[in-house]
């Protein structure tokens, strides 16, 4: 469920549910992955692995005939076109007229939408939002940018790499991962400036933005920042 529950909406249906049976279901999953479409009886029911249940989906239009799920290479897409995941790069993007965001672990090139991430120096999770209500990244001219890296407490530790069980909880002060990121973004802002924030909002410092032919160019550098910061505001003053 977890995984096909990317691709799609679905809910759970209770035999005893009488709203839930007055529903249009398009197909039913089990548990162990059988299948019913919509007024077939229980005794039709068909096993199928992941890639035959994206084929099912695609066959009854649940799907869009452009999505990009391939599960041979670990990619699904949602129904929406708006979230990408791909499993064996451990890398997920989502696109939509006011908010992008993306999951890199490697250093490459990762464009979304209006956004791309040029370059990251160390594992990174990134959200660009609009703070104009109703105006698309494109063309907004106030936004927030969240750079979220590893964290944990001083002296925290784990069994293994892995992280999955811990040995010692640590203590404070939290230590954030320091890294440096190169960005652009489609819109045509005058007079750009980006800040970085404190937790409480309020602006620390200011980083240099470059803007030619619709498009921003700029650099964030954490290691330079007089202070710790995960959010950053673009606006056009």
């Amino acid at each position: 469920m977890i995984t096909w529950s990317w691709l799609t909406q679905y809910g759970m249906c209770y035999n005893d549910d009488a709203e839930a049976k007055a529903n249009s279901v398009d197909l039913r999953l089990g548990p162990s992955g059988e299948y019913r479409q919509r007024d077939k009886a229980v005794e039709d029911d068909k096993l199928l692995n992941m890639s035959q249940i994206v084929q099912q989906l695609r066959r009854l239009r649940i799907l869009p005939a452009k999505n990009r799920t391939d599960t041979r290479k670990g990619i699904y897409q949602s129904g929406s076109g708006e979230v990408l995941l791909d499993t064996d790069k451990n890398e997920i993007t989502v696109v939509s007229p006011q908010l992008e965001m993306c999951v890199v672990k490697t250093d490459h090139p990762m464009p979304m939408g209006a956004a791309t991430l040029k370059s990251a120096g160390i594992p990174v999770g990134l959200a660009v939002v609009s703070l104009d209500e109703n105006s698309p990244l494109a063309k907004a001219g106030r936004i927030l940018l969240v750079v979220t890296t590893d964290a944990l407490n001083s002296g925290q530790t784990f069994t293994s790499d892995k992280r999955l069980e811990q040995v010692d909880k640590g203590r404070l002060p939290v230590l954030l991962r320091c890294g440096k990121f190169e960005f652009t973004l489609n819109n045509p802002m005058s007079s750009p400036k980006l800040y970085a924030l404190n937790m409480a909002g309020d602006r620390i410092e200011s980083i240099p933005v470059a803007a030619k032919d619709g498009q921003l160019h700029f650099t964030i550098d954490t290691t330079k920042l007089k202070e710790p910061a995960v959010f950053f505001e673009l606006t056009g003053e």
